[in-house]
C-alpha cells in the first residue's frame, strides 16, 4: 500500500509542536524562576517538534524505527534533553525544581490534549484536524494550569509592562539591569532635588569599588566614617550623596548615592537618557527572584518623556503589580 504524506499538513504540525514546545518551556521558566533566552527556549522545542514528527511518521510506516521511537526511555531522553538545551546554565537544585514543573505541565498538557483527541475521534472528526488539536490544546492546559496555579499570564503581563530595561554608566563601568517602574520611589536628592533610582544586589558590584560594594555587603547600618574613609582617593567622593528613607522594617536610614555618567533607558526601539538621575545603592537583592536589580521612580521617565502621564503609570499599578503581590 502506498503512502502519500502531505509536506504542507507535516509543516503545520511541526509548527505547532514547536509553539506546543516552546510555551510548556516557556511556562517552566516563569514558575521556576529560571534564566533562558528565547534562542535557547526555541533550540529545545525545535528538538521536541523534530522527535513529535518523526514519531508520527513512524507511526504510519512513512519511516523506520516505531519501536525505537515511541520507545519509554526514548521518550524520556527527548524531554529531558529538549530541557537541558534551554536551561543549561541552570545547576544543582534549582535545575532540578525546574526538570519537576516541566514535567508537572507535561503530565497536565498530555492529559488535556489526550482528552480533546479522543473526543474529536469519538465525533467522526478527520484525522488531520485530530492531529492539529493536540497540540492546540496541550498550549491551552500548559496556559490554564500555569495562570490558576502560579499566575504566570499576569506575571509575563507584569514584566512586560513595567520592568524596563536599564543601564548605568558609573566612571568607566557599566550595567545593564531590569528596572521596576515603581510609583512607591520617591526619593529625591536633597541638595538637588533629583530624583533616585535605588540599585540592589549584585549590580552594586558592577559599577562601585570593592572597598565601597564591601561595606554596603557588611549589612547592620551604613558605616559612614568607613564609607568616607574609602571614598576619600577616588574620583566618587564628589559625587557622593546621601539619600535618606523610610521603610517598613527601618524608619529612618541613609543611602549612598552617586550622580552618574550616563543612565540609559531602553523603551522597546528607543533610547531615552535620563540626564538628571541620581543613584543610590542598596547591598541587598531587591526582589527574591532577581526578576529586578532597579526601582525607577516614574518621574524621571515623565520628564524624560515630556510629561508622559503619571496617571497611567498608577493605573498601571493597581492593575497588574499590585493584585501581583497580594498573590
Amino acid at each position: 500500500m502506498e503512502i502519500y504524506v502531505d509536506l504542507k499538513i507535516y509543516l503545520i504540525l511541526f509548527a505547532l509542536i514547536t509553539w506546543q514546545m516552546y510555551t510548556l518551556l516557556w511556562a517552566t521558566k516563569v514558575i521556576a524562576g529560571l534564566n533562558a533566552s528565547g534562542l535557547r527556549l526555541l533550540t529545545g522545542a525545535l528538538l521536541g517538534a523534530v522527535y513529535g514528527i518523526l514519531a508520527d511518521l513512524a507511526s504510519f510506516d512513512v519511516i523506520p524505527g516505531y519501536r525505537i521511537l515511541h520507545a519509554w526511555w526514548m521518550v524520556i531522553g527527548i524531554s529531558v534533553t529538549s530541557f537541558f538545551l534551554a536551561f543549561r546554565g541552570e545547576k544543582g537544585r534549582r535545575f532540578f525544581a525546574g526538570l519537576g514543573y516541566y514535567y508537572l505541565l507535561v503530565f497536565l498538557s498530555t492529559g488535556g490534549a489526550y482528552a480533546l483527541r479522543n473526543l474529536l475521534i469519538l465525533t467522526g472528526v478527520d484525522p488531520v484536524v485530530v492531529n492539529w488539536a493536540g497540540p492546540v490544546a496541550s498550549v491551552v492546559t500548559i496556559l490554564v494550569a500555569a495562570e490558576l496555579g502560579w499566575g504566570v499570564v499576569q506575571r509575563w503581563v507584569w514584566s512586560h509592562t513595567v520592568y524596563l530595561p536599564l543601564e548605568i554608566e558609573l566612571l568607566g563601568k557599566t550595567a545593564r539591569l531590569t528596572a521596576l517602574l515603581d510609583t512607591g520611589n520617591q526619593l529625591r536628592d536633597p541638595l538637588t532635588a533629583a530624583p533616585v533610582i535605588v540599585v540592589g544586589g549584585e549590580a552594586g558590584r558592577l559599577l562601585l569599588p570593592k572597598e565601597v560594594w564591601a561595606l554596603l555587603q557588611a549589612g547592620g547600618s551604613l558605616d559612614l566614617g568607613a564609607l568616607t574613609e574609602s571614598l576619600s582617593a577616588s574620583p566618587l567622593a564628589a559625587r557622593f550623596r546621601l539619600i535618606p528613607f523610610t521603610s517598613l522594617g527601618k524608619k529612618q536610614g541613609l543611602l549612598p548615592a552617586f550622580r552618574p555618567d550616563k543612565v540609559t533607558l531602553f523603551l522597546r526601539t528607543e533610547k531615552i537618557e535620563l540626564p538628571d538621575a541620581v543613584v543610590a545603592f542598596y547591598g541587598q537583592p531587591l526582589s527574591y527572584d532577581n526578576s529586578y536589580q532597579a526601582l525607577l521612580p516614574p518621574l524621571l521617565l515623565h520628564e524624560a518623556m515630556g510629561g508622559w502621564p503619571l496617571v497611567a503609570v498608577e493605573s498601571l499599578r493597581q492593575r497588574l503589580v499590585e493584585p501581583a503581590v497580594r498573590q
